[in-house]
């Protein structure tokens, strides 16, 4: 009876030192990060999502509520954000130049400049 008692404590031991290690190892928990599905969906799947959301306008975010949850209907306004914005400084980097350019062509033909 006296060696199981030794090996059951020899056991806690070695299980205490094998959690001491452990807990010496462990990385820092990191919080939970939750990732917006529609900000890394491809090019042309939400494409089709952003065009059906547009076109239903308000059905669509009713749906979105009901079927999916306010979660997720937030996280789908916020990618329609994202896109709108990535969108309009897209064009406004082409357009802005060109209206530069030719703001210059017409203001060096009349010597202003």
């Amino acid at each position: 009876m006296n060696d199981l008692h030794e090996l059951l404590k020899q056991r806690d031991e070695v299980q205490k030192q094998i959690d001491i290690a452990a807990l010496e190892n462990k990385q820092p928990e990191k919080q939970a990060v939750v990732e917006n599905r529609y900000l890394i969906m491809g090019f042309w799947e939400f494409a089709i999502v952003s065009t059906l959301t547009v076109v239903f306008f308000p059905w669509s975010l009713l749906f979105s509520v009901v079927v999916y949850g306010f979660t997720e209907t937030k996280y789908l306004i916020f990618a329609l954000l994202h896109d709108f914005v990535k969108t309009l400084l897209a064009v406004a980097s082409i357009v802005l130049p060109i209206i530069g350019v030719i703001v210059y062509i017409v203001l060096s033909q009349k010597n202003i400049i």
